[in-house]
């Protein structure tokens, strides 16, 4: 499989999941995004390291015109930018659910979305690694 892929196996679908990460879920910002994640302990049901879904509220943007476009450059930027992350996860035998959501004010072109895209990566990244020198 590419690495550049997306397939349905590593998108987030789980109701259960999701709730667990909303209510026990930690975060990070970047703007205009926010990650919230949730360690599993186990792989998921897919075998997979690392599902992720994206959401822009409805509360702001009530088309879903723009509702759309806003997740097709958050899926887009995840994407391009995911393997780092795929790959120190693949030397661990724990899981990630990341939830991406869009804070912003207004629409931002793709590459301010992008920009924020790696940072809160590397964020996760590197909060990973200093979680893992700690034990």
């Amino acid at each position: 499989m590419s690495e550049y892929s997306f397939p349905r196996k590593e998108k987030l679908k789980s109701q259960k999941l999701i709730e667990e990460l909303f209510q026990s879920g930690r975060a990070f910002s970047a703007y205009p995004l926010l990650l919230k994640y949730i360690k599993l302990d186990d792989k998921l049901p897919d075998g997979v390291n690392v599902q992720a879904g994206f959401t822009a509220p409805k509360r702001r943007y009530k088309s879903a015109v723009k509702r759309n476009l806003i997740k097709r450059r958050m899926r887009e930027a995840y994407r391009l930018h995911k393997s780092p992350l795929i790959e120190q996860l693949d030397q661990e035998q724990h899981a990630y659910a990341l939830m991406l959501i869009y804070t912003g004010k207004e629409i931002l072109d793709y590459h301010h979305i992008e920009k924020s895209m790696v940072k809160i990566l590397r964020k996760l990244i590197a909060h990973n690694t200093s979680e893992k020198s700690l034990r």
